[in-house]
């Protein structure tokens, strides 16, 4: 591994370290359900899963929905569980926080873009508001209401049907470049 990736890998692991402590401390234990799927930090940082889920995601047959109550429950708690603050989204068309100036505290920080959802996989786009507005994309593999495999990534090309997303993942690993630890799972 040449020194400035394990430089950027070792920044990468330190903003996780940091946000790992600052994203579990307001969640009670109780809350935290034992059977929740644990995110493998490196395999998310280094992109290791994507290639296999993008075949599995490109392969599904997907009921799409522009509807948030149609994000399966399970995977809409994981999500909430891992996020910095609670998994707020907005439905396509409805208010949401765009920017980091609040003026509406009530408003959910994304606003859905794409949902699809099949037998034992989901795809997700959204936008996450705060300092800028970008592009999030989180694949789930799933069997019997039970995590198995997850990825999150970031996009600058506002796909929004499954085709695009699909090519934007297949594009991903070449197109973000490779001293650049993927830390989008951190900011859900």
């Amino acid at each position: 591994m040449q020194k400035t990736t394990k430089y950027w890998l070792i920044i990468g692991l330190i903003f996780v370290s940091i946000n790992c402590h600052r994203s579990t401390g307001h969640i009670k234990t109780e809350e935290i359900k034992e059977d929740i799927f644990k995110l493998d930090t490196i395999a998310l940082l280094t992109n290791k899963n994507l290639d296999y889920l993008t075949t599995e995601v490109e392969n599904a047959e997907l009921k799409e929905s522009k509807s948030i109550s149609d994000i399966p429950v399970f995977i809409f708690e994981a999500l909430n569980n891992w996020a910095h603050d609670s998994f707020s989204i907005a439905n396509p068309g409805e208010k949401w926080q765009v920017s980091d100036i609040v003026g509406y505290p009530y408003l959910p920080w994304r606003q859905l873009v794409y949902l699809g959802v099949g037998s034992n996989i989901m795809l997700m786009a959204y936008y996450r508001g705060g300092v800028g507005v970008s592009e999030k994309m989180v694949i789930v593999k799933y069997e019997n209401e039970k995590i198995i495999d997850f990825w999150a990534g970031f996009t600058f090309k506002d796909p929004a049907t499954k085709h695009e997303i699909i090519e934007v993942l297949k594009n991903y690993n070449s197109e973000i470049p490779r001293k650049i630890a993927n830390t989008t799972f951190m900011f859900l």
